[in-house]
């Protein structure tokens, strides 16, 4: 079983959860004297919407102008050619 809820760190120093009433609900449910808490860094997604757009349109049209230049693609190599073309980051040595 998993839970995941929204969190930070205030100006104190102190962890400010939502919905903390729900996580001590959950978390005693577990029936057990100990269990492991994971943290990661809150990301972004795209919604449905954005995925349906980006694959829809954003890939098909690339995808197109890529096979009228004389290039052999299909949605996954556009894909990956778009993540590796525009979705690069500079590192400063």
């Amino acid at each position: 079983m998993k839970y995941s809820t929204s969190a930070h760190i205030d100006k104190l120093g102190n962890l400010k959860m939502s919905n903390k009433e729900t996580f001590i609900k959950f978390a005693t449910s577990l029936n057990c004297k100990e269990f492991t808490i994971s943290i990661e860094k809150r990301r972004s997604k795209r919604s449905n919407e954005q995925n349906k757009y980006y694959w829809g349109v954003v890939v098909s049209l690339m995808m197109q102008g890529l096979i009228d230049i004389g290039y052999v693609m299909d949605e996954e190599t556009t894909h990956d050619f778009i993540k590796t073309e525009f979705n690069y980051k500079i590192l400063v040595n």
